[in-house]
């Protein structure tokens, strides 16, 4: 896989372009955390990074994870580790049935909480991205998540 990734990045028609390999929301797939670091460790390509979807690892953890500062500060603090230098995120809410997403829902329904991941982020200062995933609501969550973001300050 890796060979192909890197031969895709290569190809003259993708030097512009950057790739993203986003962590998945079903057990059946490839795409933990760990299992992408893995593939950007041997891919050795600063075009390619890891899109982390918050809640596929909220519904692939059941629920369970991640939820607190120190949650989302460990996860990002193995991305450092791991070289990625902006991030990018995916944000939406999610009903999760044994270890796999079902359906998106708002940012507001709290699954997985976003506070503590803003919190963190700009406690420390990170460059990052994050994108609204459900169309329905996907400004609104955007706004809901802009304005928790600036409420971390006044904590």
């Amino acid at each position: 896989m890796t060979s192909v990734l890197n031969e895709i990045m290569n190809d003259s028609s993708c030097k512009n372009y950057l790739l993203g390999i986003e962590t998945t929301g079903k057990r059946s797939q490839l795409g933990t955390l760990d299992e992408i670091l893995w593939i950007l460790e041997h891919i050795n390509n600063e075009r390619i990074t890891i899109v982390i979807d918050w809640a596929h690892v909220y519904a692939r953890n059941r629920g369970v994870f991640p939820n607190t500062e120190e949650d989302f500060a460990k996860v990002l603090s193995k991305l450092e580790k791991a070289g990625v230098a902006k991030f990018h995120f995916h944000a939406t809410g999610v009903i999760h049935k044994n270890g796999s997403e079902c359906k998106h829902l708002s940012v507001m329904s709290n699954t997985p909480p976003y506070e503590p991941l803003l919190c963190v982020l700009k406690e420390q200062g990170f460059d990052f991205v994050i994108i609204c995933e459900n169309i329905s609501s996907h400004i609104d969550d955007a706004l809901y998540l802009k304005e928790r973001y600036e409420s971390c300050e006044a904590r």
